[in-house]
């Protein structure tokens, strides 16, 4: 219904009436068991005091225990540039850092890797 009166403002007014209406059925039956997901979750870190000369790169790698997944992973760094900080085939985290001063570093480096059993 639309109503118009003569200061020209339009009123709108909307009723919505169901069609129909859906009843419940009975329960269906039990579907199969699903899989466990992800269990044994641990966090596997590499760290250690590294030199590295000027212009070089490193790599560090943390590598999950056999048959763990690798799900994430990080790192901690100071005074190097970090070239990438990825997963490598689905079972390591890999850090790879380059020293672009012209000095020889002793850098403390961390890398992280989340690891678990994922079925």
């Amino acid at each position: 219904m639309i109503n118009v009166n003569l200061n020209r403002t339009i009123v709108f007014s909307l009723f919505v009436v169901p069609l129909f209406t859906a009843c419940q059925g009975p329960p269906g039956p039990q579907g199969p068991q699903g899989s466990v997901g992800i269990s044994g979750y641990e966090i596997v870190e590499v760290s250690d005091i590294y030199t590295i000369q000027p212009g070089h790169k490193l790599v560090i790698t943390a590598t999950c225990p056999n048959g763990k997944k690798v799900l994430g992973g990080g790192h901690e760094v100071s005074r190097v540039y970090v070239r990438r900080s990825i997963p490598v085939d689905g079972q390591e985290w890999q850090l790879r850092v380059e020293n672009k001063s012209d000095n020889i570093l002793g850098v403390p480096l961390k890398v992280r890797a989340i690891c678990a059993f994922v079925e």
